[in-house]
C-alpha cells in the first residue's frame, strides 16, 4: 500500500462520515451528498518520476527538465498531536475534543471552500453557515472518539528535484 493513501486515511474518513451523517439525517440532499467532491490525487513515486523518464516525448522532457533527486517521502509531525500530548504530559488531560477541534479548525479553510461551493446552487449563505457548523460538530464528535496517538494527522510530502537544461 501506498504511505501518501496510509497518511490520509482518517482525516479523509472522518470528514466522509460527518459528511455522510448530514445526509441519513435529512440535512443536505441526495444532490449536495453526491455532488460534494474534493481534488485530491495522490500519486506513488513512480507516477511522479515517469515524466522524466519517457524519453523525449515528454512535455517536461521537451520543457528541458531533468530529474536530478527523488522523489523522497517526508512526514512531517502533526503539531496539532503534539499540543495534545504537551497537554497529556503536562497538565494529565487527554483531551481528545481539544484534539478533534484544533484539527477541524486547521483544515477549516480548504474543507470549507469545498463544501460552500457543493451547497451554492442550492442554499442561502445562512443555511450554508449552518450546515458547515452542523459538519464541523459531527466531526469533532466522531474525532473525540478516536485515539489521537493513533490517528492518521501527520502531513505527507513528497518532493523531487529537478533542473532545467538551458
Amino acid at each position: 500500500m501506498d504511505n501518501t493513501l496510509e497518511c490520509a486515511r482518517d482525516v479523509s474518513a472522518s470528514m466522509d462520515l460527518a459528511w455522510d451523517n448530514l445526509h441519513k439525517e435529512g440535512i443536505t440532499t441526495t444532490e449536495e451528498f453526491e455532488s460534494c467532491t474534493s481534488s485530491i490525487a495522490f500519486r506513488n513515486s513512480q507516477e511522479i518520476k515517469d515524466p522524466f523518464e519517457n524519453g523525449n516525448m515528454s512535455l517536461v522532457r521537451q520543457a528541458g527538465l531533468n530529474l536530478l533527486k527523488g522523489p523522497e517521502d517526508f512526514y512531517l509531525p502533526c503539531s496539532i498531536k503534539q499540543m495534545w500530548r504537551e497537554k497529556l504530559h503536562m497538565d494529565g488531560v487527554e483531551d481528545r475534543k481539544l484534539f478533534a477541534f484544533l484539527l477541524i479548525n486547521a483544515l477549516r479553510l480548504p474543507v470549507e471552500a469545498t463544501l460552500r461551493n457543493t451547497l451554492r446552487k442550492t442554499r442561502t449563505a445562512e443555511e450554508q453557515s449552518s450546515i458547515l457548523e452542523q459538519f464541523y460538530e459531527r466531526f469533532i464528535k466522531q474525532v473525540s472518539t478516536l485515539n489521537p496517538e493513533t490517528f492518521q494527522s501527520e502531513p505527507f510530502i513528497r518532493g523531487l528535484v529537478a533542473q532545467k537544461l538551458k
